[in-house]
């Protein structure tokens, strides 16, 4: 599942990962609120989450998660670099942390690193 409340950044990460041939997005949220509700009803292996959004920010949003899902691993998105960030996010409960910066392989070897039961940052 991908999370942002840009159509375009949720469009290319959807593109990324649907280029490979054993990956697929099966949901797509503009903010925290629709993230959980999709939840409810879809079977997802990981989200992508920004760490900003309307509704329900991020971090709010990978409480909740870890409070229902505690297993789901959860990589949050953010324009933010700095490593304060990605410490809180981490401490949070994020299982990996992607700037937006990334490169699509990067992106590709994060998603995979964190679905094998890694943490990347």
């Amino acid at each position: 599942m991908v999370a942002d409340d840009y159509e375009i950044i949720r469009s290319c990460i959807r593109q990324i990962v649907t280029d490979e041939q054993d990956m697929t997005v099966v949901g797509e949220a503009a903010n925290g609120r629709e993230v959980l509700d999709q939840l409810k009803q879809t079977e997802v292996d990981l989200v992508i989450l920004d760490f900003y959004m309307p509704v329900l920010d991020g971090l709010s949003t990978l409480s909740e998660i870890r409070k229902s899902y505690p297993t789901l691993p959860v990589i949050m998105l953010s324009a933010l670099s700095e490593e304060m960030y990605k410490t809180k996010i981490l401490k949070a409960g994020a299982s990996g942390f992607i700037d937006k910066e990334t490169v699509p392989e990067d992106l590709v070897n994060e998603i995979r690193k964190v679905l094998s039961g890694g943490i990347f940052v």
